[in-house]
């Protein structure tokens, strides 16, 4: 695989984990606002969500299979995000009813979890991003 494409696709992921978790870190309540949006229309929009994932997944494991160092790391984002997308394509209502189910919480303890969430993927972002800078 060319090393210019795994470093490509690093810092693409990388980036787009760590700015998406920080609108669930400096802006819960409109991503509260999202997945009740996305819950009123749960079934459609989940297989949207199922495309995109599974598009996201298949994109990075088809130019990023490494099973070394920080660069596992991206494999297995990868791994996951096809997964949610093939799970989600299958068995829409199920998923469309784990955001339903998510959206119905009571905003403050949701905007908690997301901000944890949101934590958690800004971590993984970075180091993502990591070893997209070591690599260079």
């Amino acid at each position: 695989m060319s090393p210019i494409i795994e470093q490509g696709i690093s810092f693409w992921v990388g980036l787009t984990l760590v700015v998406v978790s920080l609108a669930s870190l400096l802006q819960p309540r409109n991503v509260v606002q999202l997945l009740r949006d996305i819950s009123e229309k749960a079934t459609s929009v989940t297989l949207l969500i199922g495309w995109l994932s599974l598009s996201f997944g298949a994109f990075i494991l088809g130019f990023h299979w490494r099973w070394d160092g920080l660069a596992m790391v991206l494999t297995i984002v990868g791994l996951l995000s096809t997964a949610k997308g093939v799970l989600s394509i299958l068995a829409p209502r199920a998923f469309g009813a784990m955001i339903a189910a998510m959206a119905s919480q009571e905003e403050q303890s949701l905007c908690a979890q997301l901000r944890i969430s949101g934590f958690v993927t800004f971590l993984l972002g970075a180091l993502i991003l990591t070893g997209w800078y070591q690599r260079l």
